[in-house]
């Protein structure tokens, strides 16, 4: 019985990882698709606060984000 239960666990661990993998790249999947799917909306907000001369708040916290991802990255 014990040995039936270490093979229960090795099965459902081995399905787990398989689950963690199908969800880190479904989440870089969306993620790239987000990115290329607004790059254009990115673009027409910056031209109109730069014809408009408004100070780009939108652009400095994206890029603060961005800083903060990378540092995040670089822990690791």
């Amino acid at each position: 019985e014990v040995g039936v239960l270490n093979r229960e666990i090795s099965s459902l661990k081995a399905h787990i990882k398989d689950l963690q993998m199908n969800i880190r790249v479904l989440y870089e999947q969306t993620k790239k698709v987000f990115k290329d799917q607004f790059q254009m909306f990115r673009e027409f907000i910056k031209n109109e606060l730069g014809n408009k001369g408004i100070d780009n708040q939108f652009e400095r916290e994206h890029k603060k984000k961005m800083r903060r991802s990378q540092d995040f990255d670089m822990e690791r």
